[in-house]
């Protein structure tokens, strides 16, 4: 088990390109952090769209 651990800490030191390219990249991971916030958005137009609905029934 011990040499495993190192062999698994060895290749990301020793490939610190790996690592970077996902640093490099936070387009992969922005579209993740985007998604919330699109899903939200809509849900506000919702309630906006319930909220004017409401207005017009009273």
């Amino acid at each position: 088990m011990e040499p495993i651990s190192i062999e698994s800490i060895e290749p990301t030191s020793t490939e610190p390109t790996s690592m970077e390219s996902t640093s490099s990249e936070p387009k992969r991971i922005e579209p993740t952090t985007c998604a919330p916030t699109a899903f939200q958005q809509p849900s506000n137009h919702k309630h906006k769209a319930e909220e004017k609905h409401n207005y017009e029934l009273l």
